[in-house]
């Protein structure tokens, strides 16, 4: 009975070892669960932080591009509206140039036939004549239309 008591005793002896080598153990985590839990805040501060840094600088950037695209899409506008007005103002320079061809061509043809009885060469120099007015017309219209 004696060596049962003994090793029951011994038994004991192991658990309460065992206990307390498991009591130091979960002392020394819960120690560690101490110091890693300030830690643990630090960096998700840190991290909130920098979260926050890169969505302002995202936000940043992103006005920044949309800001750049409203300017590109108003130049483009100017641009077009330019390349418009121009195409206009060439085709009404362009017409303009042909109606006064047109009506050069008249006063010469009248003058020419008024003028029938006169030599070849008055009728030269009046058409260059003309031509210097008409350039001095298109000159004015063309500054004119500008």
């Amino acid at each position: 009975m004696q060596s049962a008591l003994d090793a029951s005793h011994k038994e004991n002896e192991s658990i309460q070892n065992d206990l307390d080598c498991s009591y130091e153990e979960n002392e020394r985590m819960q120690k560690s669960m101490n110091q890693m839990i300030p830690l643990a805040n630090k960096l998700n501060a840190q991290k909130a932080l920098l979260d926050e840094g890169a969505e302002a600088k995202d936000s940043d950037t992103t006005q920044s591009l949309k800001i750049r695209v409203k300017e590109l899409k108003n130049e483009l506008e100017q641009v077009t509206q330019d390349s418009s007005f121009k195409d206009g103002l060439i085709f009404c320079l362009r017409s303009r140039v042909s109606n006064l061809e047109d009506e050069l061509n008249q006063i010469a043809s009248h003058q020419a036939s008024h003028n029938s009885k006169k030599g070849s060469a008055e009728i030269d120099s009046d058409l260059s004549s003309n031509d210097y007015k008409h350039d001095e017309v298109v000159e004015k219209e063309v500054i004119v239309i500008l």
